[in-house]
């Protein structure tokens, strides 16, 4: 191609007044940029995992400038997860699951861990990980750097998961449990929607021939705050957005003495306000070689082809197996390698978890989809400077062996007292104080040591709140007692082995405390304290101090310590008054099975233990805890057929229907194990 050798005076002061446009869109703000970007790449760690699957992603930082410093600590970074819901002010949590940062170049890597332990199903809940100023990643850093994400850009992508893996893990790891219809795919924006080209080859006018010019205009998302560009090896550009376009646009003057067809490719990068690395792309000018002879002025805008709209959204796998259109425009739209970048969730949420560390644990307690959590290790809770707080239903197992219990070395709280709480602990030493506020709930200890002393009681456990019927000591220790603080009336059941030391109790409130089982010494600590047991309690001794009185209400059957000054002695008038009160737990009824589909249709039998024969006249048999399979679900008990109603599939675990009946005067309870699956 003939090189042109003069260049109109229009055509130079156009590339003067472009040149000025440029360098005044790159410095106008940019003081609002970040002085780094951030993007997600697959751990290549070979221990990380979800589930088993391989894939997790890690987060890489890089800075403008060398980063000063060379070493992160793990305290100055941490993920803060928000739950945000109408009406409600957002509540934000702490999320152990980083590691310690690593330090390479001008880049920051994070790696995240505990990830199995996260309820990833929460839709309510937004993340972000912090790095505090103190930190010093760049020079001048006077704020904490807030980097959002969504829980799935962590987690293995569609590649990992359906690509990756052989058909038999997909279906032991995945399929197992969830259905397509349960599977959610997450696919990015395409933030970067157009790019349009004008190209002039003999200049801005026609008649004068002058050097090609062309103008480039990217169209991008509201969401694009900076773009940087470079293309045949140039440094990269700052570009912010232009106000003319709905987006941003670049100048570009052409050499003639340049083969157009060996023009080398532009280079995109598009960034939101926080610095993340939303979208990028590659492109070559087109410029068809007969046309461009032919024509002085070409435009082309046609460099992105997919269909934007198939985009941006989340579907089930259900929907882009029943749409091949939609799912084949994805799939075509991006690279093998980027198919990672659609993200998975789906609700494989394991049930019951093992343990072994404090940030296990913790997030174990946070995610209400686990049920049981069993310790494999002591776990040292003096990190916590209020204890361990458990407040939600769940079941804890510290089983070490036969002659041991893993232990919790701290404080444990059991509930705030908000909500009607069923907790389980079971074979586990706690080598702090134990207070329980459960409401209305239960709380039930199973071969529980608790050898701590609270330093305004001096007691191991403090009671202050738990329902009427509901808290149960079974071979249970509490070396420095139990100290009732309750704020409403409470009972507590003690069964102890002979072997076992008697429990001492030191009553605090002026509300009633029920009491059954054996106990050593109770003491009356309050001016008004009120007692009631019933015929099987056996106390050694009662102790009143100055001040103090205590209101004893017992059945004429009861055998009790000697009276002593400020006792008072109230027997109950009839026997058939306090059998009224008499709660008789029959045990566990057979358990029965059913399949998700036809259960409710058909409904299953219950078997009642048959040695409480008495329960065969009983017809009048309520469902206390109807809503077991979810917040629609609803369980039924017509006769001795169960129906089950509106089943939760993310509910779909052995759960324990409660039964309760009066009869005769009585109260009746029947605990059925109802376990429903997938067929």
């Amino acid at each position: 191609m003939q090189q042109l050798k003069n260049i109109s005076r229009l055509s130079l002061l156009l590339l003067i007044m472009v040149a000025g446009i440029l360098t005044f869109s790159s410095t106008t703000q940019a003081a609002n940029f970040k002085p780094y970007e951030y993007t997600f790449v697959e751990d290549e760690t070979a221990s990380k995992n979800f589930h088993g699957i391989r894939g997790v992603k890690q987060l890489n930082i890089t800075f403008d400038q060398p980063i000063p410093v060379t070493d992160v600590s793990l305290g100055d970074i941490s993920v803060v997860a928000t739950t945000e819901t109408k009406g409600a002010t957002p509540t934000s949590v702490p999320m152990p699951i980083v590691e310690k940062p690593v330090i390479s170049g001008n880049t920051v890597s994070v790696s995240f861990k505990n990830l199995d332990y996260i309820d990833y199903t929460d839709a309510t809940k937004s993340y972000k990980l912090v790095i505090k100023s103190s930190a010093g990643l760049y020079v001048g850093q006077a704020e904490d750097l807030e980097l959002p994400f969504a829980i799935h850009d962590i987690l293995p992508g569609f590649k990992s998961v359906f690509l990756d893996l052989p058909a038999s893990e997909i279906e032991s790891k995945v399929f197992i449990n969830n259905a397509p219809r349960d599977i959610f795919v997450h696919i990015p924006k395409y933030y970067l929607n157009k790019i349009e080209t004008i190209h002039r080859y003999k200049g801005v006018v026609p008649t004068q021939e002058a050097a090609a010019l062309t103008n480039i205009d990217i169209l991008t998302d509201p969401a694009i705050t900076r773009l940087k560009v470079n293309w045949n090896g140039s440094p990269l550009r700052d570009l912010e957005p232009h106000p003319s376009v709905k987006g941003f646009t670049l100048g570009y003057a052409n050499d003639p003495t340049i083969d157009l067809e060996n023009i080398g490719e532009f280079s995109l990068r598009a960034y939101d306000h926080y610095g993340r690395i939303l979208d990028s792309s590659n492109f070559k000018i087109n410029f068809p070689h007969d046309e461009y002879l032919a024509n002085t002025n070409i435009k082309v805008s046609d460099y992105i082809t997919k269909k934007a709209s198939d985009f941006g959204k989340t579907y089930t796998l259900y929907d882009l197996m029943s749409k091949p259109k939609i799912f084949e425009n994805i799939l075509t739209s991006l690279s093998v390698e980027d198919l990672n970048k659609l993200g998975v969730t789906y609700a494989n949420q394991l049930r019951t978890v093992a343990v072994n560390n404090i940030e296990q644990l913790q997030l174990a307690i946070q995610n209400p989809q686990i049920t049981t959590i069993n310790l494999t290790e002591n776990i040292d809770l003096s990190d916590l400077a209020d204890g361990l707080m458990i407040n939600r239903d769940v079941t804890i197992n510290g089983n070490k062996d036969e002659n041991a219990n893993y232990q919790l070395i701290g404080d444990v709280t059991l509930g705030d007292g908000s909500k009607n709480l069923r907790i389980n602990l079971n074979n586990l030493d706690i080598t702090g104080t134990l207070t329980i506020s459960t409401g209305e709930g239960n709380v039930i200890a199973t071969n529980v040591k608790v050898d701590g002393t609270d330093g305004v009681t001096s007691a191991s456990v403090i009671i202050i709140s738990g329902g009427i019927n509901s808290i149960h000591f079974i071979n249970f220790e509490a070396i420095n007692g139990i100290y009732f603080a309750n704020l409403k009336p409470v009972r507590l059941v003690v069964s102890n082995s002979e072997e076992q030391s008697k429990l001492n109790a030191t009553l605090a409130s002026d509300q009633q405390v029920t009491l059954e089982g054996t106990y050593g010494t109770v003491t009356a600590q309050h001016a008004n304290a009120q007692l009631k047991v019933n015929g099987n309690i056996s106390i050694d001794k009662w102790v009143v101090n100055p001040g103090m009185q205590l209101t004893v209400e017992y059945p004429v059957t009861a055998i009790l310590p000697p009276e002593i000054s400020g006792i008072i002695y109230k027997p109950v008038e009839t026997e058939e008054d306090e059998e009224k009160e008499i709660v008789i737990n029959l045990g566990k009824a057979t358990a029965v099975e059913g399949i998700l589909g036809v259960w409710g249709n058909a409904g299953k039998e219950v078997i009642f233990p048959r040695e409480n024969e008495v329960i065969s006249e009983i017809t009048a048999w309520e469902v206390s805890n109807k809503n077991a399979f979810g917040m629609n679900s609803e369980v039924k008990l017509t006769g001795t057929i169960l129906t089950i109603l509106n089943l939760n599939i993310f509910e779909l675990t052995e759960k324990e229907i409660i039964l309760l009946a009066d009869y005769n005067g009585k109260k009746y309870q029947v605990t059925v194990p109802v376990k429903v699956t997938i067929e």
